[in-house]
């Protein structure tokens, strides 16, 4: 087949799909932008206005497109950041972009993930003296709706969100990471942890039912994933390192898996199986496999 193609360069950061359509943040210029595949013009979505203005981690969902606008502020001796979520609407694009959280200048930084009308984020109030974390989920449809706060800590992020579940990290103790998960439809109601486990475990993407994660130990990160429909269910193993990865992301489409290993990307498949020796107990069993260049 042809040879892979850039589509843009620079420092880019965090880049999200949906369709054919890719948005990001340039490190170079905390600008963000976004860029068809079929069409490789990328387009600026928010152009930071000076070097005060960072917008990064952008999130996109049919024409809907969210990210992090943080300002940096001087107050006495002391640099401290403001954070907000902006989004626009990519079919009317001489609209503007616009406001979706006000935390009245309290929000240090947030993470945010949108999917349809529904807008998961997790903001860190880290003003001088404080240390609060909450994570919140938003019904974009209701201009009138307040965020729904699902969780207080001094540690959250990493929010993912589809039409049926939202999942976010949250810290344990001190330094330990483990998963939550809530149905978007009875989110206060339904909060539990998914898959707890004596070692971090930092969320890597959301498909439909399957959460996919990685899980650190000695060193050593592995992906796993799991079905959250079900509450007794346990991870299967989809990446297997066998040795200290430093750099790993993860990604999936259906039963497509997406995932970064040492600086090299690679695709493997996961499909709905019955347990057997070869997986043991396990909802799912990684099957093929491939290098991509």
């Amino acid at each position: 087949g042809a040879p892979p193609r850039p589509i843009a360069t620079g420092s880019i950061v965090e880049p999200q799909i949906d369709g054919t359509r890719v948005v990001y943040h340039n490190n170079d210029d905390y600008h963000v932008y976004m860029v068809d595949v079929a069409d490789v013009n990328p387009i600026p979505i928010r152009l930071s206005t000076d070097a005060s203005e960072n917008n990064t981690v952008p999130s996109i969902s049919g024409d809907r497109v969210v990210w992090t606008r943080q300002i940096a502020v001087e107050i006495f001796f002391f640099t401290t950041y403001e954070s907000e979520v902006y989004g626009i609407d990519l079919s009317d694009l001489g609209a503007g972009d616009f406001q979706i959280t006000d935390h009245a200048h309290e929000a240090v930084s947030i993470t945010s993930h949108v999917s349809g009308d529904r807008l998961a984020f997790a903001v860190s109030d880290g003003r001088i003296g404080t240390n609060t974390k909450t994570f919140n989920l938003l019904d974009l449809s209701d201009p009138q709706a307040a965020p729904i706060q699902l969780d207080l800590s001094t540690a959250l992020g990493n929010p993912l969100v589809n039409d049926d579940w939202v999942v976010w990290n949250h810290s344990v103790g001190t330094s330990l990471w483990q998963i939550q998960v809530a149905d978007v439809d009875d989110p206060t109601a339904s909060i539990r942890p998914l898959a707890l486990s004596s070692t971090d475990q930092l969320l890597g993407d959301l498909f439909g039912d399957i959460v996919l994660f990685r899980r650190f130990d000695n060193g050593v990160s592995e992906i796993f994933g799991i079905d959250v429909s079900d509450p007794l269910a346990t991870p299967f193993p989809v990446v297997q390192s066998g040795g200290f990865v430093h750099d790993q992301f993860v990604k999936i489409s259906g039963d497509t898996v997406v995932y970064s290993q040492n600086g090299d990307i690679y695709v493997n498949h996961i499909v709905p199986e019955p347990a057997t020796l070869g997986c043991f107990f396990a909802v799912a069993c990684l099957v093929g496999g491939g290098r991509l260049r």
